[in-house]
């Protein structure tokens, strides 16, 4: 028999507000925001909304809302305004350094609010 999460010593996270409503948000932009002393950027492209850390996993430097990018298929992309690393916003993954990630949080939205999981 499969114990449950909390049986195994484990807590359900959460989901924290950020302060926003999704209406707020302007479609292909980013929001810069702080969540229990995160700072992270809320991205939007179409109908999917974007939770990632707004510090560049090489040097901790902050990306900034200005570090948004398209590709030439739309997708969404940050780059480091530091050494210009280049990080795909849907998977998380750098897109010119194999191996190295950007963090990304869940997101949801509760009654028109961003929601993240921490």
């Amino acid at each position: 028999m499969e114990q449950g999460a909390a049986d195994q010593g484990q807590t359900e996270k959460t989901p924290l507000s950020t302060g926003v409503k999704k209406e707020e948000l302007a479609l292909g932009g980013a929001k810069l925001v702080r969540v229990q002393k995160r700072s992270m950027l809320l991205i939007t492209k179409d109908d999917d909304l974007f939770a990632v850390s707004n510090r560049c996993p090489h040097q901790e430097n902050p990306f900034g809302e200005g570090a948004l990018a398209v590709t030439k298929s739309g997708d969404p992309i940050l780059i480091c305004p530091l050494h210009g690393w280049i990080f795909s916003v849907s998977s998380g993954n750098s897109l010119d350094r194999p191996g190295v990630c950007l963090k990304k949080y869940p997101v949801s939205v509760v009654d028109g609010e961003v929601m993240v999981t921490i």
